[in-house]
């Protein structure tokens, strides 16, 4: 089990004392992006332990680098992954789904319709074009002027 997260903190310093075992490894955490990539498209099951928020970037990463996905049961969560991942409401649950032998097709599947929800729904161009869209919508529904700046009248 390898663990990421600030582990000097003091949280961090009881997690890795109280949690001290030889399958266990902890790690302070990691911001390169290409290692962070590299990490969840080679971990076997990748954990998402947000409970609260929106679309969280991390969890699209994890998407993006096809991870097989256990993600706390919550409706952000649920919005995005859909049934295409694990679920855990508590930290009882997580033993489970670790000693889950899971179902090599169904999780390739899960991986395929994650990588295909990144591709369409989470593109940065589909984001992008979609709050234009909104910004446009906005600005005609307010009878909003856009003026064009110095640099595009150029």
């Amino acid at each position: 089990l390898f663990i990421m997260g600030n582990i000097t903190n003091k949280f961090g310093q009881y997690i890795t004392s109280t949690y001290n075992h030889p399958q266990i490894k902890f790690s302070n955490a990691v911001y390169d992006q290409t290692e962070l990539d590299n990490l969840r498209y080679y971990s076997s099951l990748y954990f998402h332990g947000h409970s609260v928020g929106g679309t969280n970037p991390s969890l699209l990463e994890a998407m993006a680098c096809s991870c097989r996905i256990a993600a706390h049961n919550n409706k952000f969560n649920k919005a995005i992954l859909q049934e295409e991942a694990h679920y855990f409401p508590n930290a009882a649950e997580v033993a489970g789904i670790i000693n889950m032998p899971g179902d090599l097709s169904t999780i390739s599947d899960w991986k395929k319709l994650n990588l295909e929800k990144i591709r369409t729904i989470y593109s940065k161009e589909k984001i992008i074009n979609d709050y234009e869209s909104l910004m446009m919508r906005a600005c005609r529904q307010t009878n909003l002027i856009i003026q064009p700046s110095v640099a595009e009248a150029v």
